[in-house]
Order: C-alpha cells, then structure tokens, then sequence
C-alpha cells in the first residue's frame, strides 16, 4: 500500500490592505493584512474591522521591512491604523451606519493614549458610548488625525468623554 498523494493547496487571492499594528511592548509594525475578496454574509470584499471583529485566533499580516508573513494573535492587538487613504470599504463595510459620535480619549494597557471621535453604530434605544462599548464586537473604530484606528476593546484601561453622555432614551422619548 502506497502513501496517498498529496492534494496541492488552491491559492486563494486577497486582498492587501496596508496598516500599521501596535502589538503590546513593540513599536508600531506597518505593513499588510490579508483580506478576503468575498464576504460570506453579504456583497463586497471582508472589511478590516469585520477580519478583526470574526472568530478567528489569527490573523495574516505581511511586514513592510522584509514581507515576513506574520499571523497575529487577534486578542492582543492594541490597535491597527489605517491611512485616510485607504478605501473606506476595506476599513469597515459600507453598511455600518453611524448613529452617533463623540469625541475621546483612550488610554491603553501599555499607558498610550490615543484621541479621536469613536463613530457608533446603535440601536434607536441606546445612545451612549459605553452602550456601544458593551456591544459583543471586539475592535471599533476611532477616527483620528492620521486615519482611523481600530481598537481593541480588551486591550483598553478607560475611555475619557469630553463632553457628558445625553441620558439614555426612554420609552416615553
């Protein structure tokens, strides 16, 4: 009885989006992630935020300084940064509706504060900021001077309001 043959891989084409990623005790790595072309729940290519925000433990990324691939481990990622340059359909999908903004600053394990405007997508009943932060999702978005950051929740210590959250909304409105 012979050995089976090996069934060689398909390739599968992606698509590289460039970034910066902060990974805890390191200086900020540019480079690329790997993005799927297809997204299985809805038309378009995977966005960066839904890679970052799926199941999966890892995920591919191609430094800059010498195109090493990389696979990052998704729950220690403190942030990735994505130039204004970047089409927006590759940040985030164009279905995710901003509800609301407000201005922050957020501080993270490692002491690094970072400021922007977090963009929010809400049911109509809830409003605030730590409503959006309590939603399952593990990365939002944080628009700042460069581009937009991709934070990691877990891997924030608090986040500073610069102005007062409105009241929730009630039933009555």
């Amino acid at each position: 009885m012979g050995l089976p043959e090996r069934i060689p891989a398909a390739y599968v084409d992606k698509l590289l989006v460039p970034a910066r990623v902060q990974l805890p005790g390191c200086e900020p790595i540019a480079g690329v992630f790997a993005l799927s072309p297809a997204n299985p729940f809805r038309e378009g290519p995977e966005s960066l935020l839904e890679l970052l925000n799926s199941a999966v433990r890892v995920v591919p990324f191609i430094r800059d300084s010498d195109d090493v691939v990389m696979l990052l481990a998704r729950e220690v990622i403190d942030w990735v940064e994505v130039s204004r340059d970047v089409d927006t359909a590759w940040v985030h999908p164009q279905s995710f509706v901003v509800t609301r903004e407000e201005e922050v600053q957020v501080r993270m394990m490692e002491g690094q504060e970072l400021e922007g405007r977090v963009s929010m997508e809400l049911p109509e009943h809830l409003n605030r900021v730590s409503d959006f932060l309590n939603q399952p999702e593990d990365f939002f978005p944080l628009g700042a001077e460069r581009g937009v950051l991709l934070i990691n929740k877990s891997r924030l210590t608090c986040l500073r309001l610069f102005e007062g959250s409105p009241p929730p909304v009630s039933e009555q409105g």
